[in-house]
């Protein structure tokens, strides 16, 4: 059972990174940059997680979704192109 959870975890963690990814960031919207930041929170949280409270307990699934999830976090979210301040970043601070 513990593997089928880390598979589903797994899973969700690339739905987000592939929601974050999967739009262009000219079209969007505050509400859409504030969900999100709210998706994005969430997966962060699963890091800190991860590296502090369970460092024993890697699973390879849930690290390859999180760097799925990072690299089109990093695409959307940061960089040099950006045309605006986005409010995906209010929910973190």
């Amino acid at each position: 059972d513990k593997a089928i959870q880390e598979g589903r975890l797994a899973w969700l963690v690339y739905l987000v990174g592939t929601v974050v990814g999967g739009r262009l960031t000219y079209t969007s919207t505050d509400e859409h940059d504030a969900m999100d930041g709210e998706l994005s929170c969430r997966v962060f949280q699963l890091i800190s997680l991860m590296d502090t409270g369970l460092p024993q307990c890697s699973n390879e699934k849930i690290e390859l979704a999180i760097l799925w999830f990072l690299d089109q976090f990093r695409k959307t979210y940061v960089g040099d192109q950006l045309q605006r301040t986005s409010k995906v970043y209010a929910r973190m601070s």
